[in-house]
């Protein structure tokens, strides 16, 4: 029996691949699918990882975070996922941040690092973390789970542009961190977000909660290992050069109650659709924006009481408005 832990690798891998996976240089943020990640990318063979979270594990971690349990409550994140990566290796470095980094700080200690792996649970943080790391020619990837589904986006060091993660959803391009925060918290903008009830599954009651702002985005830890898993391997292609990666702007989306996964942009329908109504929003001739916004808010809300009267019946298939299925 061989004395390598990382030898059965070895029937897929060559020992040149399991050389570029030791030498990469890891930086993830974020701990909650972020240290998901970082335990396959050790198991792998990753030889040198920086954590960077400033939380502790409170009881809502339990469902979800790998190495969360009833006696890691109120342990910061960080060095109890360091000392558990280090039982599972322990000649890995692993560094650790557990300060709050500001963007120029970020900035920085990317020169450092050749991966980027961006869980922040700030998501205007995240994007502008892979807007950094593209502009340095780094490798980027994150996930965005969401119950039922989740999208996994990668950005190889390659791309000949910069690529806005939260424009390929149809956002506004080159907000500042600022105005993307703000954005992403109005409970008006989060109305837009129909596919966390139609791909999701979100109850139209937790998605009420959630738009304003009084619950957190529900999540199943059997969706949110799956896009762990799909962002580990991803980056695995991606450095040892096998086999063809996923890259931005295409996506993986998992859509695990149509039993689905597949590769594709962020659908064009609804990009364009996002664009035509925040353009439209923003027309102040004769008030028309405002007015066209409260109209469609109560468009919105009525069909959101017709998802929720089904339900309320038990509807095993929802029937969705017709044009939910084109947006």
């Amino acid at each position: 029996m061989s004395s390598d832990p990382f030898a059965i690798n070895l029937g897929i891998l060559s020992k040149s691949d399991m050389e570029i996976i030791g030498k990469t240089r890891f930086l993830v943020l974020g701990m909650s699918l972020g240290s998901v990640i970082a335990e396959m990318l050790v198991r792998l063979g990753a030889m040198n990882i920086m954590l960077v979270d400033n939380t502790v594990y409170t009881l809502s971690d339990i469902n979800r975070e790998d190495f969360c349990t009833t006696e890691s409550l109120g342990q910061l994140k960080v060095e109890h996922v360091r000392k558990k990566l280090l039982e599972i290796s322990p000649s890995c470095s692993v560094s650790v941040i557990t300060d709050k980094l500001s963007l120029e700080t970020l900035d920085a200690l990317l020169d450092d690092y050749d991966v980027l792996i961006s869980q922040a649970d700030d998501i205007a943080f995240s994007v502008h973390s892979i807007i950094l790391a593209e502009a340095k020619h780094k490798w980027a990837a994150t996930c965005m789970p969401s119950g039922m589904t989740s999208f996994v986006e990668i950005y190889p060091p390659n791309l000949k542009k910069v690529i806005d993660p939260a424009a390929i959803f149809g956002a506004p391009k080159a907000m500042t961190y600022k105005e993307l925060y703000y954005f992403l918290r109005n409970p008006l903008n989060r109305c837009g977000r129909r596919w966390h009830i139609t791909r999701g599954k979100w109850s139209v009651a937790h998605f009420h909660k959630w738009r304003q702002l009084q619950a957190p985005e529900p999540q199943l830890c059997p969706v949110f290992w799956l896009g762990a898993s799909l962002v580990t391997t991803e980056l695995l292609k991606g450095l040892i050069g096998k086999w063809k990666t996923v890259r931005a702007p295409s996506l993986i989306n998992v859509r695990m109650a149509e039993n689905t996964i597949n590769v594709s942009r962020y659908r064009w329908r609804s990009y364009l659709f996002e664009h035509f109504i925040y353009w439209t929003f923003s027309i102040k001739l004769f008030d028309f924006g405002h007015r066209y916004r409260k109209f469609t808010t109560r468009r919105f809300f009525r069909e959101l009481k017709a998802i929720e009267r089904q339900e309320q019946q038990g509807v095993k298939k929802i029937r969705y408005p017709l044009i939910w299925y084109f947006i």
